[in-house]
């Protein structure tokens, strides 16, 4: 069975936050967010326009977040 473009866009994503780790940056378990069809669905995720709902809400609390935490290091800093 052929390789479907989102997994090798998942794929893509994967290899850039393992050498993100690599180099000393942290990856949060929830770093990623992706929406996923349904198993075997032909649809591809070039032909979506912007993303499920689900998707679109944890990518939305994931940047706020980041932005909240972004804020919080900004005014305290993580001690050395």
């Amino acid at each position: 069975m052929p390789r479907r473009r989102d997994d090798y866009d998942e794929r893509g994503m994967t290899e850039f936050f393992q050498g993100l780790s690599d180099v000393g940056f942290t990856i949060p378990a929830g770093g990623m967010t992706r929406g996923i069809g349904e198993a075997m669905d032909q649809t591809d995720n070039k032909d979506l326009l912007g993303g499920g709902g689900k998707t679109n809400q944890a990518t939305k609390a994931a940047g706020a977040n980041a932005a909240h935490l972004a804020h919080l290091l900004a005014n305290e800093p993580y001690p050395a």
